[in-house]
């Protein structure tokens, strides 16, 4: 697909996922995350996501929402060049329709930890848990039960964790710039 699109890039899904998958847990990509990830949730707040809705349309509400904001915002580009190592240019439309942002602890209160870059079909085939086992294989059980960890904690122990961590201003201008530079 890349070769025919004037794209040098070489893709295939690892186990278990690189880095660049997990983009929540980046320093660089999460601070460049971080704001589009509290624009969401204000959103969802708004927006009633929750109401009628169960919990599990109402993750999935959020998850659409994300996507459409980081497409507006240039973020799944950024993500999507980040994880194929290479710049898109005219070719980035198309390649990042294959891309989307999930999270990968529908549980418990949402977390920018739990965001991960995946092909959609991958999150096609994950969704209502379905290959459960692949899926905690792909993303390392390490790194799921990190985020189910974090999205258990009482959102007052949120903030306290995201003030104590330093994530502002602990990137380096090279880590910022793998994220943001055109």
């Amino acid at each position: 697909m890349f070769d025919a699109l004037g794209v040098d890039a070489h893709y295939s899904a690892v186990k278990p996922a690189p880095p660049s998958v997990m983009v929540g847990m980046g320093k660089a990509p999460r601070r460049a995350l971080e704001p589009l990830f509290r624009r969401v949730l204000a959103r969802a707040e708004a927006e009633g996501f929750s109401g009628d809705a169960g919990l599990f349309d109402s993750f999935n509400r959020f998850v659409d929402v994300l996507n459409e904001e980081a497409v507006q915002s240039g973020f799944l580009v950024d993500a999507v060049e980040a994880l194929l190592g290479c710049k898109l240019g005219a070719a980035s439309a198309a390649v990042c329709d294959e891309f989307q942002l999930d999270v990968i602890v529908k549980s418990g209160i949402l977390v920018p930890e739990g965001v991960v870059l995946v092909p959609k079909a991958f999150a096609a085939r994950w969704e209502h848990a379905v290959g459960k086992e692949m899926w905690m294989e792909y993303f390392g059980e390490g790194n799921v039960r990190l985020v189910a960890y974090l999205a258990a904690m009482p959102a007052q122990l949120q903030d306290a964790r995201t003030a104590a961590s330093g994530w502002e201003d602990s990137d380096s201008e090279e880590e910022t710039a793998a994220m943001t530079d055109d």
